[in-house]
């Protein structure tokens, strides 16, 4: 997809899918009691890893089946030194259009750090410019089109995916460390931009979120009511 116009209209069309779903609690989805979850690691622009989870979900066999998608950008397979996967996001973004009340994409660290201009690096360079360059190839002149639209599609992502058995789904959870500043009342309210901002931003907080303790992880449990935390 070469149309900066088409691929904002197909990323645009899926937010407002996710923002419109009948599952949507503010920025928590809550899965039906009856169905089977798939739920995924890290994507990181792997078009095969993505290709075997939907052959699993099995998402035409019953509308009963669903997975959960996360960091789906900034992968290690780069092209002519470029980051190209503004194109995964475009494959999910068609899941979800065929597949609204079943496919699941969550907010990760990377797609937030793309979304509000913050460098990220897994290793290889600046994931933040090597995906502007990919953008800018392809798209040219109107590439920031395509960013906006990006920013509208990660930012009605929801944080967090909820089971009625008490299982919770997230990208991470937000460290000891954090917890001072952390807002434990977020999964049951909208995100606003001050949450996507570092360090203390909630939906900044969460994804990148590490080395948590059991008693922190107790402490979580019992504040939102969760048997299992499922983190990517």
């Amino acid at each position: 997809m070469t149309s900066a116009s088409a691929f904002a209209d197909l990323l645009e069309s899926a937010a407002e899918a996710l923002r419109a779903s009948p599952l949507r609690d503010h920025c928590t989805v809550r899965l039906p009691r009856r169905g089977t979850l798939l739920a995924t690691g890290d994507i990181h622009d792997n078009q095969l890893h993505l290709d075997a989870v939907v052959r699993a979900a099995r998402l035409k066999r019953s509308p009963d089946n669903h997975v959960v998608l996360h960091e789906l950008i900034h992968g290690d397979r780069l092209v002519s030194g470029m980051d190209m996967s503004h194109r995964m996001l475009a494959k999910v973004a068609e899941l979800v259009l065929a597949h609204p009340l079943q496919v699941h994409p969550m907010l990760a660290n990377h797609e937030i750090a793309q979304f509000r201009r913050q460098h990220i690096s897994k290793g290889a360079g600046d994931n933040l410019q090597l995906f502007d360059a990919g953008l800018e190839w392809v798209f040219g002149d109107e590439s920031e089109v395509a960013a906006d639209a990006i920013g509208a599609f990660v930012r009605a992502m929801p944080l967090a995916v909820r089971c009625e058995n008490g299982v919770m789904l997230s990208h991470s959870l937000p460290a000891a460390a954090q917890m001072a500043h952390f807002d434990l009342g977020v999964l049951g309210r909208d995100l606003v931009d001050d949450d996507f901002d570092g360090p203390a931003g909630a939906a900044y907080a969460m994804p990148w979120g590490r080395n948590h303790s059991p008693e922190h992880l107790e402490a979580l449990a019992r504040e939102w009511g969760v048997k299992l935390f499922l983190v990517g």
